[in-house]
């Protein structure tokens, strides 16, 4: 994409925003999954309320809120001159540390925005909603059971989000009220949702 656009295009900003697992409400004007099957990443946390286990993956996560408004402020940048240079990809690129370049405005063209809010476990998230006061009962007797999940395999690692912090301002919505919300909306959607036969 940097290669293409710095030969192909002038004045265009190339920006990506590049975000963890994706977890939340669904967007009002679209429509609503119609069975479990459709839920995308929110599937993950809909396993755990039900005592299935999502898969293994890092425990990146990051509101879809969060997500949409930094797409929005991306855009909202001021337009910076084209880098004469063609970025090229190094390690600094890639994590989203680095200050090879203070000035923000000469950072933008060639940097990714890593999107995330933090890292949340599985066995974190059901701790979580078994001490929750707004769920009932039996929405806590049917979480999987945190043991299920075991230790993981070595340290996760972490995602920078420090571009998104300071180029636009981002503060993320915490793991914690992403994944209450997305509990509520799966029980909304199930409840909707016609019995299977």
């Amino acid at each position: 994409m940097f290669k293409y656009g710095s030969t192909h295009t002038t004045g265009i900003l190339r920006l990506p925003v590049l975000p963890g697992f994706v977890y939340g409400p669904y967007a009002p004007p679209l429509p609503l999954p119609s069975n479990s099957t459709n839920l995308g990443t929110n599937g993950f946390i809909y396993a755990l309320l039900s005592g299935g286990k999502p898969p293994l993956a890092p425990p990146w996560v990051v509101d879809v809120r969060d997500v949409a408004r930094a797409h929005v402020l991306a855009l909202e940048l001021p337009p910076v001159p084209t880098p004469t240079v063609t970025p090229t990809l190094d390690s600094s690129t890639l994590s989203g540390s680095g200050s090879d370049q203070p000035e923000r405005d000469r950072d933008i063209q060639s940097k990714r925005i890593i999107i995330n809010a933090g890292n949340y476990t599985w066995p974190e998230a059901i701790a979580f909603l078994k001490q929750h006061p707004g769920l009932e009962d039996k929405v806590k007797e049917g979480l999987t059971d945190p043991e299920a999940f075991g230790e993981l395999p070595g340290p996760p690692s972490r995602l920078d989000n420090t571009r998104a912090r300071e180029m636009l301002n981002m503060e993320f919505i915490a793991p914690e009220k992403t994944i209450e919300e997305t509990v509520r909306v799966m029980l909304q959607l199930e409840a909707s949702w016609a019995p299977t036969t």
